[in-house]
């Protein structure tokens, strides 16, 4: 590669694995999220389903950015009362995140009384409550 073909590919490359959101670059700098080795954002969040009836710590990457739309993730819940139905991650775009909370997963009714919640940081979504 010639020198400015070298430099095309670097920025390429670097505003790839960089390109986050305000949300993203707030929840990274109140570490909320951190940055994976591969150079994405990351949090952990606490998985259970059906099939995998083992409540179990994952870790989360955001996608890359598609067409220049920062992505991020984060954790839910699927809860009704004390029963928790499902629980996981969240991997979107930025925008997307607007309603999650910090720090813990506050539920808002959806129907016949099951809740679900979207929330930033690690296991966020072990600690619920109702709205």
């Amino acid at each position: 590669l010639n020198p400015t073909m070298k430099i095309a590919a670097l920025f390429a490359l670097s505003f790839t694995l960089v390109s986050t959101g305000q949300l993203t670059d707030t929840l990274l700098s109140e570490g909320l999220l951190s940055m994976g080795a591969n150079g994405q954002p990351t949090v952990h969040c606490l998985s259970f389903n059906r099939t995998h009836p083992t409540p179990a710590l994952t870790a989360c990457t955001a996608p890359e950015s598609f067409d220049g739309v920062p992505s991020s993730v984060g954790c839910f819940s699927v809860f009704r009362e004390d029963r928790v139905l499902a629980q996981g991650c969240l991997a979107q775009q930025d925008i997307s995140f607007t309603q999650c909370t910090k720090g813990r997963c506050v539920g808002k009714a959806l129907k016949s009384g099951i809740y679900f919640c979207c929330c930033h940081g690690t296991a966020c979504n072990g600690d619920l409550s109702e709205f």
